[in-house]
């Protein structure tokens, strides 16, 4: 059946290459070809093809392909050949429609009616996508990433990802001039941070699980190795990147990690991380990173002091409190449906209270207020189911789950919501690729647990019946 299925997928393949060629050309013909192979493999490994998406966020816009009227990243080439395979095949998988999906439906929902405030399409368009293909990518996830081999895939992918742009960014402080915040393929050193903090913490998970955990999952030594060198330089260079935000999501995430680590264990991790974090603070980007924390309270003021270097200054991070007050004054002014989403910047100058902050930062440096902007209490109130549902979902998968090696990966899974908890605070985080990240966690997650009912059923079905006659003579 699946031979079959490949073989009708190729017809469809060769008649997209022909629409293709006429309507767009030769010159993007080679992208159209990638997709359709894509998209065949999705349609007999989904799982595989799965894990590429994964692999490919950290190429971000570093290879570009020519598509239509504008360019693919290697991220949504994946991406779209994976909606296509499983497209075909999807009807023949099982469909979750869980509570987290219905925190995506509400957010994608209050953007719509975000819509009717929007004076460019285009920006509310291009966040709408990445809300909505993060959403998507979760049900795909869900549905194909069905067993322990599956989920290795991914979590190679996550490693090598992070080992990748990782010496990627170690190796611009050699082509910098000296310490610089380095910012890998992302653009911005906080972006960088974020994809760390959201990847680093499940691969120190399955680390102690492979130390700590019990069950039949196994992993290689090979792989141990592999993901704790990823471990070690991602740490290190968010070190490297000096964003504040990122160091406290991670340090978030440590925290959750540590809580579950058993015995005198505990006392030894906490002792190595102190010593390292002290000898981090003795080095060059160490002082930086002392000196920004320093400079908290003078960037997060909201003076219209037009003199302030300190506030208009991006460099270092400066400006929040001017950004934070524009996103109050925006919310108040617009309290039902916001601004529009994706239109932040658009009208961030007419609502900035100080002309030295004047030039936009892309979002609000908070979730809640870049919400409230974008789609007013209507936005907020969408991303609260969705956010909610998430952490309930983790948190109740970690209470029904027996094998202490997949209650680690779902700790880890926890462990990413909660430095992408701390960070949000200071930063919006839901930018790039980054969506698709939390999706996937989260589906390996809530696949590793036992689903609810049917846990209950099988204990049911598992308890002995004890007839009247037999409780008569074994009194309690």
């Amino acid at each position: 059946m699946t031979s079959l299925l490949a073989r009708k997928f190729w017809l469809l393949i060769l008649a997209i290459l022909v629409i293709g060629v006429a309507a767009g050309g030769v010159h993007w013909l080679i992208t159209v070809a990638a997709l359709g192979v894509v998209a065949c493999i999705a349609l007999l490994q989904p799982a595989m093809v799965a894990a590429l998406v994964v692999a490919s966020i950290p190429i971000q816009s570093e290879v570009m392909l020519p598509f239509v009227r504008g360019e693919l990243t290697v991220t949504q080439l994946t991406l779209f050949g994976l909606i296509a395979g499983w497209g075909v095949i999807f009807w023949k998988r099982r469909i979750w429609l869980d509570s987290v999906v219905v925190g995506f439906l509400c957010l994608l929902a209050a953007y719509c009616f975000s819509f009717l405030a929007v004076d460019t399409p285009s920006l509310w368009f291009e966040e709408t996508y990445r809300w909505a293909v993060a959403g998507l990518f979760y049900v795909i996830c869900r549905s194909v990433i069905t067993s322990w081999d599956e989920v290795r895939y991914s979590l190679l992918a996550v490693a090598a990802g992070v080992l990748g742009v990782s010496l990627l960014s170690i190796a611009q402080i050699g082509t910098g001039g000296g310490s610089v915040r380095v910012s890998g393929t992302f653009g911005t050193p906080n972006t960088l941070a974020a994809y760390l903090e959201m990847t680093v913490p499940i691969l120190l998970a399955v680390l102690a699980a492979a130390r700590w955990g019990s069950g039949d999952r196994t992993i290689g030594v090979s792989e141990k190795w592999f993901m704790l060198a990823a471990s070690a330089i991602g740490i290190l260079v968010i070190g490297f990147t000096q964003s504040r935000g990122g160091w406290l999501g991670f340090t978030a995430a440590g925290v959750v990690l540590w809580m579950n680590v058993p015995g005198r264990s505990k006392f030894y991790i906490l002792g190595t991380a102190a010593v390292i974090g002290g000898v981090f603070l003795l080095t060059p980007p160490g002082q930086s990173q002392l000196e920004r924390f320093l400079e908290i309270r003078t960037e997060t003021a909201t003076t219209d002091d037009s003199e302030s270097t300190d506030l208009a200054s991006y460099d270092v991070g400066a400006g929040r409190g001017a950004i934070w007050a524009a996103a109050r004054a925006m919310i108040a002014d617009h309290p039902v449906i916001g601004l529009g989403a994706g239109e932040f910047d658009e009208h961030y100058r007419q609502y900035v209270p100080s002309w030295a902050n004047r030039i936009p930062r892309g979002h609000a440096h908070n979730v809640w207020l870049q919400m409230g902007a974008q789609a007013g209490v209507i936005g907020i109130a969408g991303y609260s189911v969705w956010y909610a549902a998430s952490i309930w979902s983790l948190v109740t998968a970690r209470g029904r789950t027996r094998p202490s090696f997949d209650r680690w990966i779902i700790i880890g899974v926890i462990a990413v919501f909660a430095a992408y908890t701390m960070h949000s605070l200071v930063d919006y985080l839901n930018v790039l690729s980054l969506g698709l990240q939390l999706s996937v966690l989260t589906a390996i997650a809530l696949n590793l647990a036992p689903v609810p009912l049917m846990r209950y059923k099988a204990v049911r079905e598992q308890r002995p019946v004890i007839t009247y006659s037999e409780q008569r003579a074994c009194p309690i």
